[in-house]
């Protein structure tokens, strides 16, 4: 049975869904470690088709209209039958090492309930522009959470008593914090 979860919430990203794809497929960790889940939040191009084509070992769930990338995060949280989630967004993509290394981190420190690596900030051709301190500018997908506790902060049910407008990161780093490994393994493409 897989560790960790890989989550990716997808919508109209057929430009870009095959290279994320790629990277969180060709991971130095055993491919019997770990699982990818995409959960297509009602894209209307070539998405789903890209993603169903890719690999057959990649869960697919779709949403018939959007509904936002957080809550299609949490619909891959409630999906997941792992120990270890990990969001990546579909134009991002992962040092081969991220896996195995924040896996590692976390495996090793049983008091720490979330990883993130350092991060490079890229551009639409995967030009690196620069790296950045994941503690100085947090973002929100390259965390691997312990996916219990991500439970326990009460996000993934109908009831939440914690604010929409709050953030899932701040929120569990205000409960339990947020290691930082100081290797940059995720590539992040911001939104425009």
């Amino acid at each position: 049975m897989s560790d960790i979860s890989i989550i990716i919430p997808v919508h109209n990203s057929e430009s870009v869904i095959e290279r994320t794809l790629r990277s969180c497929t060709y991971q130095s960790l055993s491919k019997t470690k770990y699982d990818i889940i995409v959960v297509d939040d009602g894209s209307i191009d070539a998405t789903s088709s890209i993603i169903r084509n890719f690999n057959k070992d990649i869960y697919i769930t779709s949403n018939s209209k959007p509904i936002g990338a957080q809550k299609s995060f949490a619909q891959g949280v409630r999906q997941a039958k792992t120990r270890y989630v990990v969001r990546v967004d579909s134009d991002d993509y992962l040092h081969p090492d991220f896996l195995l290394l924040l896996h590692s981190y976390l495996e090793f420190n049983a008091d720490m309930q979330a990883v993130a690596a350092d991060y490079i900030v890229v551009d639409a051709k995967e030009q690196h522009l620069h790296r950045e301190d994941f503690s100085e500018s947090p973002i929100d997908q390259g965390i691997m959470y312990r996916k219990d506790k991500l439970i326990e902060m009460g996000l993934y049910n109908n009831e939440s008593n914690i604010n929409e407008n709050k953030n899932l990161r701040s929120s569990f780093e205000q409960n339990w914090g947020i290691y930082r490994v100081p290797i940059p393994l995720y590539r992040h493409m911001p939104k425009e």
